[in-house]
């Protein structure tokens, strides 16, 4: 009877199997009640992961299962690369253009009134390490949750002006959140007396690093694109480009670079290069795996929320207002950049509610800012680690009905 005893450390596919289960499982009982597929998923990441039953422990999720959350993350960013055909892109270029920049910034400079108002209250008075959390905590808000926005286009098939739109303000949103991050770290590393080599260096490094992850996915979109006639068969173009993405996702992560870009260049050009059905024949093929890519994604990001950080240090009312003042800054900022492009009143008023997810991104560049300032800031770090998980959460459960809203809206 020896050999039937289960081991004491079941293997990593164990747990993988299990999880794509019970996201599945999650999301259908989701739906059942009229909920969005997504707020099961997190609910199950929450439930079985580290902070309420343990099924999932943190080295579990934050580091055996790391690679297939960025994986999924590649998927995504491939997704929304292929949804930008360029000449919806081009007739939507002047509302994707104001939409963004003023949405981004306005989010941003609203978050940095509110906690570098209210952030002194919560612990002592004024102290330049509250002016460092406001700044970092202001520009990752600029972002908005690529992964989030997708899984509800997905699900309730938004297609049209409205989808590309979304999609093309949601791939830019990303890559400014980064240029703002790189400004923010300068000027906090500046403040707290460390020697970085000031903003102008920050932004080099920046502009460095964007331009060759996107030289990278140009070429390798490129090649792609051209190949693809050669894998043309269903099966084999469903290796291929599986086989692809995930080979672009392990070099980044070796190498040390954001797969986010590359892959959502990727995706962009085999749309625009290659021939018109094999284009449409790969975004297909893909989208045939999201569904279970969205379930395992979201369940390790419900896993990542620690609930009981966000009720300490007054992180929870730091995050009702960071969360409120990004979602004021963010619809306020597409309504004005929509009257400036001249887009229609209503395609505007549905992609500033569709705007509002934040999660992965945002979590992502806090926890990095926390590394870098750790010890600068000592404790003042879990205050603002707390309060992103807080907005993080309210997030995940509040943003899809807005968004599913504005897709029904818009018809």
């Amino acid at each position: 009877m020896e050999y039937f005893t289960l081991p004491s450390e079941m293997h990593l596919l164990f747990f993988v199997g299990v999880m794509f289960i019970l996201s599945e499982a999650a999301g259908n009982l989701a739906n059942s009640i009229d909920l969005p597929r997504m707020i099961g998923y997190i609910a199950a990441g929450i439930v079985f992961g580290p902070y309420v039953l343990n099924w999932y422990d943190r080295p579990l999720i934050e580091v055996e299962m790391a690679f297939f959350r960025e994986f999924a993350l590649s998927i995504i960013a491939f997704s929304i690369g292929g949804a930008l055909q360029m000449p919806l892109v081009r007739r939507l270029r002047s509302s994707l253009t104001w939409i963004t920049l003023l949405q981004t910034s306005l989010a941003s400079l609203l978050v940095f009134l509110a906690m570098w108002w209210l952030l002194p209250f919560t612990n002592g008075g004024p102290d330049v390490r509250w002016q460092v959390i406001a700044l970092i905590l202001a520009a990752v808000s600029a972002a908005t949750a690529p992964a989030a926005v997708l899984s509800l286009v997905d699900e309730y098939r938004a297609q049209g002006e409205f989808k590309s739109a979304l999609l093309g303000i949601v791939a830019l949103d990303d890559v400014i959140a980064v240029l703002f991050y790189s400004i923010a770290i300068a000027v906090a590393a500046s403040l707290l007396g460390q020697d970085n080599g000031g903003i102008p260096g920050a932004l080099v490094e920046s502009g460095f690093h964007l331009l060759t992850e996107l030289t990278i996915g140009l070429l390798i979109g490129f090649i792609t694109a051209k190949s693809l006639a050669y894998f043309s068969e269903y099966r084999t173009m469903l290796g291929t480009l599986l086989g692809l993405i995930m080979a672009i996702t392990g070099f980044c992560l070796s190498v040390g670079i954001s797969a986010l870009l590359i892959c959502l260049t990727v995706g962009f050009m085999v749309t625009n290069v290659a021939r018109h059905e094999l284009a449409d024949e790969a975004m297909e093929i893909i989208n045939t795996v999201q569904q279970p890519v969205f379930g395992v994604f979201f369940f390790t990001a419900g896993a990542h929320l620690d609930i009981g950080l966000v009720f300490t240090s007054g992180a929870l009312v730091l995050a009702i207002v960071l969360t409120l003042s990004r979602f004021a800054g963010k619809y306020l900022g597409t309504l004005a950049g929509g009257w400036l492009a001249g887009t229609d009143p209503q395609l505007t008023r549905n992609l500033g509610l569709s705007l509002l997810p934040a999660a992965g991104v945002m979590v992502g560049l806090t926890l990095n800012a926390g590394d870098s300032f750790r010890q600068s800031l000592g404790d003042y770090t879990d205050v603002m680690v707390a309060t992103v998980i807080g907005a993080t959460l309210i997030n995940e459960f509040l943003t899809p009905f807005f968004v599913r809203h504005a897709i029904r809206r818009q018809g």
